[in-house]
């Protein structure tokens, strides 16, 4: 809520100069957007969400000031000559008048100052592995790494004596997470869904089933439990549980949905074979029942009021560790 100032005089090292802040107002209703565009002169219109329109003189970059506001909730702003257009998702667009106030510019942005790469330390006790994807998740079947690498698919790799590359498999769409149990890896495939396979040893994978989250949805990350029997995957802001046990005919029988799913939202492992928890960001810990038929699997009973994606969740004997601001 609020405007800073930084130099770019030296690059490598933004210095601060000045902020100025805008009400400390915030709705959990949905709406989560914030827009500052250049307009004109020493004058910057931000767009804060349920704040709504600012506009912030920075002729003083040590000291800028608000000089006007529109009261509104606003996505985003454009800004033309005397105009500012106001993108307001519950009263529509909206024109905005402020003469002499706000012009149209389009920013001269110089020449792009080109940083080398920073070396990279290598020490005689590391070895380093490029898949050529990003690395998204690294899980262990047997003596093999299992890599979800993006663009580049599943990579699995021998890591002793040396790092070596002993399998390669072309997923079908960006190879998001990877996770193992037993001997099936699943993989998250983005918009091409889960996909299981079998390790049949020397990082040979052979399919084994794939399941298509309803519209495409993109499935992010799968964490397997209850003996490999259920999975729960996560597509938008829905957690879904899946029966696994017949991979070429996978199930959904439960499903939770929070407002925001960040990441690594689950827990990692179980307890006894038959509980797990998930959460979304500032929601609650929902328990979940493996042992229990269909919808009951979601119990409906969060373990806290509020939990954040910061934090995370194993299962450590018959508890779960979970740690969150710095505590557990």
């Amino acid at each position: 809520h609020g405007l800073e100032v930084f130099s770019l005089k030296d690059p490598r090292k933004p210095e601060f100069l000045g902020r100025t802040k805008f009400p400390k107002y915030y709705s959990r209703d949905g709406y989560d957007m914030w827009t500052p565009v250049a307009a004109g002169g020493s004058m910057v219109c931000c767009a804060d969400t349920f704040n709504g329109v600012f506009l912030v003189d920075v002729s003083n970059p040590r000291e800028p000031r608000t000089v006007a506001r529109h009261h509104d909730l606003v996505s985003g702003v454009a800004v033309v000559d005397d105009v500012i257009y106001a993108a307001c998702p519950k009263a529509g667009l909206k024109v905005l008048s402020a003469p002499s106030l706000v012009r149209h510019c389009t920013p001269d942005r110089g020449t792009p100052t080109v940083l080398p790469p920073a070396p990279t330390p290598v020490s005689d006790k590391s070895r380093i592995y490029h898949p050529g994807g990003q690395v998204w998740s690294v899980d262990f079947c047997r003596d093999h790494a299992v890599i979800a690498a993006g663009s580049a698919g599943v990579r699995v790799l021998e890591l002793w004596p040396q790092v070596r590359e002993i399998a390669k498999l072309e997923t079908t769409g960006f190879a998001v997470h990877a996770s193992i149990a037993g001997d099936r890896v699943y993989v998250s495939e983005n918009t091409a869904g889960l996909s299981i396979w079998q390790h049949a040893g020397d990082g040979e994978l052979q399919p084994l089933g794939r399941f298509q989250a309803p519209r495409n949805a993109s499935v992010r990350q799968t964490m397997v439990y209850a003996n490999g029997t259920r999975a729960v995957i996560q597509t938008g802001n829905t957690f879904r549980v899946l029966d696994v046990t017949d991979p070429a005919n996978i199930k959904q029988i439960a499903s939770h949905k929070v407002k925001i799913i960040y990441g690594d939202q689950m827990s990692h492992w179980d307890l006894g074979n038959r509980y797990a928890a998930v959460w979304g960001h500032v929601v609650g810990v929902r328990w979940l029942d493996f042992e229990a038929s269909g919808k009951a699997i979601n119990t409906g009973v969060n373990l806290t009021d509020r939990y954040s994606f910061f934090a995370g969740i194993a299962a450590v004997g018959d508890q779960f560790l979970c740690t969150s601001h710095g505590a557990y």
